[in-house]
This record gives C-alpha cells, sequence and structure tokens, in this order.
C-alpha cells in the first residue's frame, strides 16, 4: 500500500502551472511572455532572454470560432488574448469575453500569409476527450446527443451532464447491463477544466471480472505407457486465482473444478465508482495534460466489497494522437501474463498500464485505434 501512495504522489506532483502569454509572429516564432506596456503600434513583453518591444504589424493573426457555455459560437479575428481574457473582431462589433464563458476555441487559418495551413497549427483542444482510462472512468461526460460506440460498449450523452452507457456485448449472456454516469461539478476555461462524476454498472448477469485466491485439489496420475492403466495417484492442495462468483461443480468427465462460465450466473451485482478529473493546456498553448483520480467498488452476493483505486495521466501529443498511462491498486485483479492458474500470494496488487490512441490510421476524425500493455490489449471506438 505505501507503493501505491508514493506512485500517486508522483501523479499529484504533475501540478497545475501558469499559462504564459504566447505571441504569435508572421515568422512563424514562437514568443512566450508577459505584457509590460502597449501602445497604438507596439507592445512590450517581459521574456527569458530580456525585455522585447515587436511592432504590431508583425503578429500573427487568427481567424477563430468560440463556442460559449451558452451555446452561443462566434466567428472573428483574434485581436488579443491573456490568461483571463480573448478580445475578438467580429462581424458586427468588438467583444471582450472572459475565458470562464467559453467551452471551446477553434483555430481557423492563418491570416495575412500566402502558404495558409489546416486548422491544426494552433489547437487547444484535441480531436477527443477520453471519458474512460481504458475501463476506468474519468470525471469527463459525453456531452447532449453525443453517440459513442466501440467494439465492446456504446453510450450517449441525455445532456451536458448524465452519461448513460451499457456492455453491449454481455447482452449475448443475458447481461441487460447499464451504466449511468453522473457530472456533479465541473469548473472550466480555456486554461483549466476541472470535473467530478459518479456512477454506477449495474448488471442482471454475468460475473465481474474479479479473481480471489481458492484451494484447488490438483490430481496427477502416472500411466503405464504400453496398457494405459493408471498405476499411480497423487493429490495436493494448491492455491490458484478463480474467478469470483464461481461454482465448484462436476464436468462432462465426473470431474469436480471450479466452472467460471459468465453465462450461467443469474446473479444480480454491480460497481460504483467516483472520478474526478483535470484538464489543463500545456504551457506550449498546443492540446492539453489530463489528470484523473478515481475509485470503484464492485458488489456480488455474498462477497465482500472489492475496491480498486486508480490514477491516470493522459496528454495530447498531436492534435490527433494521445499518450495514456495509468496505475492502479486491484487485489482482485490477474495480469494475463501471470498465467493461468498461477498462484500469486505475496504480489503487491499494484499494476501499470500505458498505451496510446490514435485516429490517424483510420483518417476520420471520430474513428480511434489504439493499444495498451494489459488487457484486452486493443482499442476501437466511433464517436459521433
Amino acid at each position: 500500500m505505501n507503493r501505491l501512495l508514493i506512485i500517486l504522489l508522483i501523479f499529484i506532483s504533475f501540478h497545475c502551472y501558469a499559462i504564459p502569454e504566447i505571441y504569435y509572429l508572421k515568422s512563424g516564432d514562437t514568443i512566450f511572455g508577459e505584457l509590460i506596456s502597449e501602445t497604438k503600434n507596439d507592445i512590450t513583453i517581459k521574456t527569458d532572454f530580456g525585455e522585447l518591444t515587436i511592432n504590431k504589424k508583425d503578429l500573427q493573426q487568427d481567424e477563430i470560432e468560440l463556442l460559449l457555455k451558452s451555446g452561443d459560437r462566434l466567428q472573428g479575428l483574434l485581436i488579443k488574448q491573456t490568461s483571463e481574457l480573448i478580445i475578438i473582431q467580429t462581424s458586427f462589433s468588438t467583444l471582450t469575453i472572459n475565458k470562464t464563458k467559453i467551452k471551446e476555441i477553434i483555430f481557423k487559418d492563418k491570416i495575412g500569409l500566402d502558404d495558409k495551413t489546416s486548422d491544426d497549427y494552433r489547437w487547444y483542444f484535441s480531436d477527443d476527450q477520453l471519458l474512460d482510462i481504458w475501463f476506468d472512468p474519468t470525471g469527463m461526460t459525453l456531452n447532449r446527443s453525443e453517440i459513442y460506440i466501440s467494439g465492446l460498449s456504446w453510450a450517449v450523452g441525455v445532456n451536458d451532464k448524465l452519461q448513460l452507457s451499457s456492455r453491449w456485448v454481455n447482452y449475448f449472456i443475458g447481461d441487460l447491463n447499464i451504466r449511468p454516469k453522473y457530472k456533479i461539478f465541473e469548473s472550466s476555461d480555456i486554461n483549466s477544466i476541472k470535473s467530478f462524476s459518479i456512477g454506477a454498472h449495474l448488471h442482471t448477469a454475468g460475473l465481474p471480472l474479479k479473481y480471489e485466491l481458492k484451494d484447488v485439489t490438483v490430481i496427477e496420475e502416472e500411466y503405464n505407457e504400453f496398457t494405459g492403466e493408471i498405476i499411480n495417484t497423487e493429490s495436493y492442495i494448491e492455491e490458484q486465482w478463480i474467478r469470483v462468483g464461481s461454482t465448484f461443480e462436476k464436468d462432462d468427465w465426473d470431474e469436480e473444478q471450479w466452472n467460471d462460465n459468465p453465462g450461467e450466473s443469474r446473479e444480480v451485482w454491480g460497481e460504483f465508482f467516483a472520478a474526478y478529473s483535470q484538464s489543463n493546456l500545456r504551457s506550449t498553448g498546443q492540446g492539453r495534460t489530463n489528470y484523473t483520480f478515481g475509485t470503484s467498488v464492485t458488489y456480488f452476493p455474498d462477497y465482500e466489497l472489492m475496491p480498486r483505486v486508480y490514477a491516470a495521466l493522459d496528454f495530447d501529443i498531436l492534435k490527433n494522437v494521445k499518450l495514456m498511462s495509468e496505475v492502479f491498486y486491484d487485489p482482485y485483479y490477474v495480469p494475463l501474463y501471470w498465467g493461468w492458474g498461477e498462484s500469486e500470494t505475496d504480489r503487491i496488487p499494484v499494476f501499470f498500464d500505458i498505451g496510446f490512441i490514435t485516429n490517424m490510421i483510420t483518417k476520420n476524425k471520430n474513428l480511434w485505434l489504439g493499444i495498451h500493455f494489459q488487457q484486452p490489449f486493443f482499442v476501437l471506438y466511433y464517436k459521433f
């Protein structure tokens, strides 16, 4: 447990940092600094290499689109941007807007240059906001009317706070499961988004993907290689990891063993979770770094509550590539690389996962593919 606390402290050490003002020049240079003074024609900023005066004609002007929390959309020319405000010249007026009222900002083409670029030369948000880190929920939810479909599940945004999802592959074993997720808190502006959600995953059948140590009788028989007759039988007790909810019964050969077929269980069970996420604009002004801390507890009849605690970090390498990492504590988790039936009695139940997702391969903004270290190893989903 002490090791888990150390790892969590490492994740927490990635603290929210102040976003400096960024000045983009038509030459392609990017300068970080603090505004000292401003005249009609020039600005003077304090940088790490001293004070610098820039002619306003040399500043890069951008066409942007703002999506406000009120639902309004504004388009125009970005005049000025500070850590708190954005000033935009629209077709009808010059507007000063507090960043706390802005939900999303999209940069369009460069203005005044011959080599116009796509809208990803500057970007505050990647092509997607994660709802889960692999199978652990984040504090974020789908927006109203958004739909998510993956190789295992589906989800829909009922409104901007309530999301409903379900693991559709479980329908084949009669598990009519539902997973509501409700955002009870959100504080956001362009620089930082904080969100806290709670929820549950309720099942009508099947077994949780949890394991426990059980005493298993192992029988070893020695045969006569010529006649095939049993000449010696030995048995001993061995601890093995058995899936939670498995039953001990006879198989087709009249031998007793643990049956972990989830399709034969009709118990009602569920998982309850809470997750906090924070998304910070990176100091470069390109993309975001996202932190998630969460916990869940699984209930299954006749078992003690099964806890899980996790911390995750994901950040935008590119607008269409996310790197994701996670550490989690789960005493009921068994990774595939241990091997089936293998006993690990002295293990420390802290595990790691790392991987990435991207839509570069699919060439579709909404279709994402990914790979990671823990099972099931591959990710595929579409969001629209």
